[in-house]
């Protein structure tokens, strides 16, 4: 379970991750954090539009990494293809946030040396 303590040497810790839906409907989202071929978090998220509803942090049972991960975003279930992927390779704690806009997907990433 992610913490917020320092990270130990070449540890990635995930310490939160929010989900800004600015399409006009709810949508759901699965978020995957994956090593190598090995599932470290696989969860599908129901996101209501970020101006009806607040926009849903979600910070329990993520990973922490030793070494390299990749975070990969998509919408499920409403006929659009967005998805998004990035590597995380620097050692540190990192605050994700996933935008979606009803077209396209963005991933944005804040890393500091500690939690």
């Amino acid at each position: 379970m992610a913490g917020c303590t320092s990270p130990s040497s070449n540890e990635i810790t995930i310490q939160e991750i929010q989900i800004v839906n600015k399409a006009k409907v709810s949508e759901e989202i699965a978020v995957e954090i994956k090593k190598g071929n090995e599932t470290l978090y696989d969860e599908n998220h129901t996101v209501q539009p970020a101006d009806s509803e607040p926009i849903p942090v979600i910070s329990n049972d993520l990973p922490e990494v030793q070494g390299e991960a990749m975070f990969n975003a998509q919408v499920i279930n409403s006929g659009s293809e967005a998805s998004v992927s990035v590597q995380l390779s620097d050692e540190g704690c990192y605050k994700i946030i996933i935008e979606y806009t009803g077209s396209n997907m963005s991933i944005f990433s804040n890393r500091s040396e500690s939690c």
